[in-house]
């Protein structure tokens, strides 16, 4: 008798292993890493610097030897400039996720006096419905510039001729390939690297909701020249290939790095929708029904597609019980589709449904908690969410 049940949940497991290759769109609800309890109308004020900030040498290091001359990508409005580009990238990427209504910070500044210390400050984004204020701070920025050489070869194949060791008079025709040094290469290296700090305050009293720091570089190389050697090595030409006296500006890399940055404020402040498509499973065998509701699957009918796999399931198909409760998922009713799941584990007994038994679980689990952020209730993590723990079976 044992061995019978053996058998029959290693065939269930194969027929719930077999995968086809129709796919649905499941999208969650994630919350946001720091909860600011409902507080949705943002002030951002303007990103400050450090009032002297140290510039790289006018004069590129690494050009010594080569006939090129290259003045640096540095310019006096670089520190301005990324200020200016801080605080756009935020505060377009905060208004962007649809979650935050954002006072920007030409009118954020004329609130405010100090850092949210000031006199009236507080008060006056507090009397705009303002909840709480985004206060940008880079404390440091720094670019280096250098020039680097790299040999370049070329593989030749020459006619040798060695003495051969037997008779000092003979000699061997031998043919030989080898990589022979041909020139050298030079690139310009920038590398800019900034920290960036945003700390947010309630606007009702000037705590500190939460702070941040972030820390990231960005590298470019700039190909400005290439030096060809004649056939004894010693003799050269030197070619530009970038034809500027002026290195590439530095404002790019800058806004690389804070194309990454912002990216991560947004995913720390604000609830969000993640997209994933997951496999469903081959039911059979095929049927009129089964082609149907792939048919079905494929043109975004999922509700089409769940009655037909639900029927199936009704009649004994575990697969298409499986199927049936990632549609639901798909449809956004995850208490259905965890408790149909549910059912497919505990009469499949298959690892598969138990692992998406989980995910779901899971996923049920961060769409309260980012709906509660979104509604402003300050519940503690986990609370009024009902988890169960469910085993496989032996």
């Amino acid at each position: 008798m044992r061995q019978f049940k053996w058998i029959c949940g290693l065939l269930v497991s194969l027929v719930l292993a077999s995968s086809c290759a129709t796919t649905v769109e499941v999208r969650h609800l994630v919350p946001a890493q720091i909860n600011l309890n409902g507080r949705r109308d943002l002030a951002i004020a303007t990103a400050t610097l450090p009032q002297s900030v140290r510039r790289p040498s006018p004069w590129i290091d690494g050009l010594e030897d080569v006939s090129f001359s290259l003045y640096s990508g540095w310019s006096a409005d670089v520190p301005a400039t990324v200020s200016t580009v801080a605080t756009r990238s935020i505060t377009d990427a905060l208004a962007k996720t649809g979650y935050f209504s954002i006072l920007d910070g030409r009118l954020t500044d004329g609130y405010m006096a100090q850092i949210c210390g000031g006199k009236d400050g507080c008060v006056g984004l507090a009397g705009q419905g303002v909840t709480a204020l985004m206060i940008l701070d880079i404390p440091y920025i720094e670019a280096t510039e250098q020039v680097i050489g790299r040999d370049t070869y070329e593989q030749v194949t020459k006619n040798l001729n060695l003495q051969d060791p037997n008779d000092l008079d003979a000699t061997i025709p031998v043919t030989a390939t080898f990589n022979e040094l041909k020139g050298r290469e030079y690139f310009l290296v920038q590398k800019a690297t900034m920290t960036l700090t945003y700390t947010l305050h309630d606007t009702r009293d000037g705590s500190i909701i939460a702070s941040r720091t972030f820390t990231d570089s960005a590298e470019r190389e700039t190909k400005i020249g290439v030096r060809t050697y004649g056939a004894d090595l010693k003799s050269y030409r030197d070619e530009r290939a970038y034809f500027s006296n002026l290195a590439p500006s530095f404002n790019p890399l800058f806004e690389t790095i804070m194309a990454g940055v912002q990216q991560q404020i947004v995913s720390q402040l604000a609830p969000s929708w993640k997209s994933s498509r997951t496999p469903l499973l081959a039911v059979k065998p095929a049927s009129i029904q089964t082609k149907e509701a792939e048919r079905a699957v494929g043109v975004g009918e999922y509700q089409r597609a769940y009655q037909i796999y639900d029927q199936l399931w009704r009649e004994g198909s575990f697969a298409a019980g499986y199927n049936a409760a990632l549609l639901l998922e798909a449809m956004g009713k995850l208490d259905e589709a965890l408790s149909l799941m549910d059912s497919v584990y505990r009469q499949s007994n298959s690892e598969r449904s138990y692992a998406a038994l989980l995910r779901i679980q899971q996923a049920r689990a961060l769409h309260e908690k980012a709906e509660r952020q979104i509604s402003g209730e300050s519940a503690v993590d986990g609370q009024g969410v009902l988890l169960t723990q469910y085993m496989v079976g032996k």
